[in-house]
C-alpha cells in the first residue's frame, strides 16, 4: 500500500493489470503483444477466447476492452462473451462488435484484465 496523490492509501497490488493483450483479430489471428497470455484461440467470427499463463483466484474479475474504428468499415467494440463461458479463472471469452451488434473480425482488438490471480 502506497500514498495515492493526495492523501489516500493505494494497494499496488490491487491496482496492477493481471492480463492485458493486443492482437490482429482478422485475417491470420496473432498476438502482437501481450502479459499473462497463455494462447488466443479464433473460436468463431468475432469470437476469441483468452487462456491465461497464471490463473485469476475467481470468475469475479474485470475485463475492459478496446476496439478499432476503420474508417467507414466497421467500429469495433470488444465485449465479454457472456452467452459461452465469459469469464473463467483459466480464461476468457470476448467478442468483436460492430455499431449495429453484429460480431465481425475486426484488426487491433486489445483487453485487460484487473482481479485477484490464483
Amino acid at each position: 500500500t502506497i500514498r495515492g496523490e493526495g492523501s489516500a492509501q493505494t494497494s499496488i497490488q490491487q491496482g496492477l493489470a493481471k492480463q492485458w493483450v493486443q492482437f490482429e483479430g482478422d485475417g491470420t489471428v496473432s498476438i502482437t503483444d501481450s502479459f499473462n497470455v497463455a494462447a488466443l484461440t479464433d473460436t468463431t467470427t468475432g469470437d476469441y477466447n483468452l487462456s491465461f499463463s497464471n490463473n485469476m483466484n475467481n470468475a469475479g474479475y474485470s475485463m475492459s476492452g478496446g476496439g478499432t474504428h476503420d474508417g467507414g468499415s466497421y467500429a469495433a467494440s470488444v465485449y465479454v462473451d457472456h452467452d459461452t463461458t465469459g469469464y473463467a479463472t483459466g480464461s476468457h471469452q470476448i467478442n468483436s462488435v460492430d455499431h449495429d451488434g453484429t460480431q465481425l473480425d475486426a484488426e487491433l482488438l486489445s483487453c485487460t484484465i484487473h482481479g485477484d490471480l490464483a
